[in-house]
């Protein structure tokens, strides 16, 4: 097994009140991150946000996305071939299905079925 070489460390909270927002606070730069919910999230959880914003999925979609995003563009760098945004963008997507169900107790619960992920190439 390779040497460990990297440790994130982040505090996650929620904000007070009947909101959906998180916010991230990464060890070792300023500030934190808020994320909330916005169009079909919204909408599945029934709910109109004051203030729509980028939600756990999304951030989590831009990761992902960024890490393979940099993965081809050194490989195609490597190679000799440009890898500047008028040449080379990724487009990640993703796509998150749901239900509700009621529990035992009446409650509603929220069941994530499917969700995927994908990168478009070369622009």
């Amino acid at each position: 097994m390779g040497k460990l070489i990297q440790t994130s460390k982040v505090k996650i909270s929620k904000e007070p009140g009947k909101n959906k927002i998180k916010r991230a606070e990464i060890e070792g730069f300023p500030g934190a991150v808020r994320m909330g919910i916005h169009g079909g999230i919204a909408q599945y959880f029934k709910l109109s946000p004051e203030e729509p914003m980028a939600s756990t999925l999304d951030y989590i979609v831009a990761a992902v996305g960024g890490c393979m995003t940099g993965t081809v563009a050194g490989a195609l760098e490597a190679r000799g071939v440009s890898a500047n945004p008028d040449s080379f963008k990724s487009k990640p997507r993703a796509a998150s299905r749901g239900r509700r169900q009621d529990d035992p107790d009446g409650h509603q619960t929220s069941l994530p079925l499917e969700s995927s992920c994908g990168q478009a190439g070369h622009s």
